[in-house]
């Protein structure tokens, strides 16, 4: 009587499997409900961490997301800061913008890009965080970068010089061009 009720109960779950899987793979609707469930979370270093403020500027909303500091194991010794322009309408020519990751009152870095083309370039200021430009692109209808900082709970390498983490002072001015 117990093999037979244990070969039952194999028999119930390969039909609940395979009725899973088909549900699933053939319903968009499910698979979007179930992606949206609150245990379903994308790591930040995905969607850029949360949105902490927008700033609105001409016909641009800039949102800033939270920096991130994402490692497997242990803390890693950089991470990354996204910024969103989100145009009212179309995307403009031109974007130029001093940029306060941090919302201390002082830009950390500026950008110049020219959204035909790709051509973006960066400069950071003097005693920030800021390591450079990693990612410039269009995403859809907006454009959006990613801008390496330094970690300023590890004391290693060049994030020594990063104010929040010591008082030495960082080098002059950075400046980088990415061309895409």
């Amino acid at each position: 009587m117990k093999k037979f009720v244990s070969i039952i109960a194999y028999i119930w779950a390969g039909c609940c499997m395979i009725l899973l899987l088909a549900v699933f793979m053939n319903n968009h609707q499910f698979s979007l409900m179930l992606g949206k469930l609150p245990c379903m979370k994308l790591n930040p270093v995905y969607t850029g961490g949360n949105v902490i403020y927008t700033q609105k500027k001409d016909s641009l909303s800039i949102q800033i997301h939270e920096p991130v500091f994402e490692a497997l194991i242990g803390r890693p010794q950089t991470g990354f800061v996204q910024v969103d322009f989100l145009p009212e309408g179309k995307l403009p020519e031109y974007i130029h913008q001093d940029i306060d990751y941090n919302n201390d009152g002082s830009a950390d870095f500026a950008v110049d890009i020219n959204t035909n083309n790709g051509e973006t370039g960066f400069t950071a200021t003097d005693g920030s965080c800021v390591r450079g430009l990693s990612v410039s692109t269009q995403v859809k209808d907006h454009w959006m970068i990613r801008v390496t900082l330094c970690n300023p709970d590890v004391k290693s390498g060049s994030c020594n010089s990063c104010p929040y983490s010591s008082k030495k002072p960082m080098p002059s001015s950075m400046s980088t061009s990415l061309t895409e």
